[in-house]
């Protein structure tokens, strides 16, 4: 790699500057930060990349291994939920030995995720404890830095058979979703952290557009929809003058035992997305969110495939993808590159957990056409500036010109 030179850290230090100037005359002005925070991010990323030599760039990101570490056993033993306290109140409350607790909570205060005083030797939470201890978005972490970071270590090992061989199932001994159904206390753990990171995107709001503009009654149904609770949100959106009904369709019957109807709006019924789905003469629309990147292309192509009989006899209808679409490399998309490393890790997740991963635009349109020529991308809505996440909503129809009363 060619050394920086002063003239390339000048150019990233002034747009650095700029966007600075801009933050100052907003936060002067209206008193809040930004909407839209990326402009900013990505210059100051782009010059410290630059002013941090390459080993010390090399260092910090081979020994964050050890943030992680210790992050996981912070986690594990709810250390942030028994704040503030002494090192010695929290190894009685954890049992992890002083030494070594203390060890573990001053690396993460290099994070900011903890504060000390030395004067009173007490541990106290700062605003980056809050994801660890609040109920909507702990359980991700958890399963992020428990049941799957177990996992994520053997990466380096089976590289080479990472996508003919699970290493989930290495490491467990049964793939992910067996063991989560021989493991009920992770699995509720599992569908937590599912509706908490779910609610991080923009989903809904994408979604209840996407009504709005079909702009009639009929049935919206969410395939593999766990308990419902992006239906519950469109229920919100959408009054009942709407004519919009809901339909939540999930393998496991125990996910609706608790289950938002809506009052009566949202029906629940037991399907498994590899049967075919039922026809329907009132759908509006089959979702199917965060299910495909779980799964390989051919299998993917197989769920797909099991909509051809609904959406051929119902061709105002609709399947809609729910998914992350993966900027294509050197496309410019808007977001910033630490939103693409977001992208890439999820991505590396789904090839170690289940030997699957994201997709950009060019394959997700290649596995709906693998599930059948007949079927099209029509179209795919983005949210407006969604930089960060990139979740997408691909609209799967039958092609023009495929001849009315064809059989599936």
């Amino acid at each position: 790699m060619v050394p920086p030179n002063s003239s390339s850290i000048l150019a990233a230090a002034l747009q650095a500057r700029t966007e600075l100037d801009s933050l100052i005359s907003i936060l002067e002005t209206t008193g809040a930060p930004p909407a839209d925070a990326a402009p900013l991010l990505a210059a100051t990323d782009t010059l410290s990349q630059l002013l941090v030599p390459p080993f010390d760039t090399a260092l910090s990101l081979v020994f964050s291994q050890y943030s992680f570490a210790a992050l996981s056993a912070l986690i594990k033993h709810r250390v942030f939920h028994h704040l503030p306290a002494t090192t010695a109140t929290l190894s009685t409350a954890t049992e992890i030995p002083p030494q070594t607790l203390h060890r573990l909570l001053m690396l993460v205060s290099t994070h900011s995720l903890v504060a000390f005083t030395p004067a009173t030797g007490v541990w106290t939470a700062t605003p980056l404890t809050t994801p660890y201890t609040d109920p909507a978005q702990s359980p991700i972490l958890t399963i992020l830095t428990g049941m799957w970071g177990h996992v994520s270590a053997h990466l380096g090992i089976h590289a080479k058979t990472a996508e003919s061989t699970s290493l989930f199932e290495s490491v467990y001994g049964t793939p992910l979703y067996p063991h989560l159904a021989a493991n009920p206390d992770e699995a509720a753990v599992f569908a937590a952290g599912m509706e908490g990171f779910g609610a991080t995107d923009g989903s809904v709001a994408l979604l209840a557009a996407w009504l709005r503009a079909a702009n009639r009654e009929g049935t919206f149904i969410d395939v593999g929809g766990a308990n419902g609770y992006i239906c519950a949100a469109l229920a919100k959106a959408l009054p009942p003058s709407s004519g919009v009904a809901f339909l939540v369709q999930d393998v496991a019957a125990s996910r609706f035992a608790a289950a938002d109807t809506a009052g009566g709006r949202i029906a629940h019924e037991v399907h498994d997305f590899f049967t075919p789905q039922p026809v329907r003469t009132d759908a509006l629309a089959w979702l199917l969110r965060r299910c495909l990147h779980n799964w390989p292309d051919a299998d993917a192509a197989r769920v797909i495939r099991g909509f051809v009989p609904a959406l051929l006899a119902r061709r105002d209808a609709a399947l809609l993808i729910n998914e992350t679409v993966l900027p294509a490399f050197g496309e410019r998309w808007g977001g910033t590159r630490r939103d693409e490393r977001r992208m890439r890790e999820l991505d590396l997740c789904m090839l170690v957990q289940v030997r699957a991963g994201e997709r950009d635009e060019t394959q997700w349109r290649r596995v709906v056409e693998m599930a059948d020529e007949r079927l099209e991308v029509r179209r795919i809505l983005l949210e407006e500036g969604d930089g960060r996440t990139r979740m997408g909503v691909l609209e799967v129809r039958v092609r023009e010109g495929v001849a009315e009363g064809v059989e599936a």
